[in-house]
């Protein structure tokens, strides 16, 4: 099932008909996620999506070395954390309230599969990392009703 959706017009208005595809478009998939991409090409300079994810949504720690990255909520929740080198949490908050998430990232491009490092002491079992990713957040002052909601 297709969950990547590209811009072909060089502009694209994203009202709530858009919001509520890709949330039931991630809802069916089975990464739990979707995106509209609003930039044309894979070789932009900017990249600017709108992602949905359900709430059962994780991502192995990460990291992008040359990009930078910014959220904007939508709607819905999002839990972040920040991690050291070592795998140390650093930093984590949650993002307003609700089950699943969308969001506007925008980072910079080009965009290359398989860009992204991921960290070498991410467990790479998914209830493993879903389990690490629980105490991470836990260890940065989240609390059990943050991750529950």
């Amino acid at each position: 099932m297709q969950n990547v959706f590209h811009n072909e017009h060089g502009f694209v208005g994203v009202g709530s008909d858009w919001i509520v595809r890709l949330k039931g478009v991630a809802s069916d998939n089975p990464l739990r996620r979707a995106r509209l991409c609003l930039h044309r090409s894979d070789d932009e300079l900017l990249h600017e999506m709108i992602i949905a994810l359900t709430r059962d949504c994780i991502f192995a720690p990460h990291r992008h070395e040359a990009k930078s990255e910014s959220y904007h909520m939508i709607e819905g929740r999002m839990i972040f954390i920040m991690f050291e080198n070592d795998g140390t949490p650093c930093a984590g908050g949650v993002s307003k309230t609700a089950r699943d998430g969308v969001y506007q990232e925008t980072t910079t491009g080009p965009f290359k599969k398989g860009d992204a490092t991921v960290a070498p002491w991410a467990p790479s079992d998914t209830h493993d990392l879903a389990a690490y990713l629980e105490r991470a957040a836990l260890s940065c002052g989240l609390s059990r009703s943050d991750l529950r909601k």
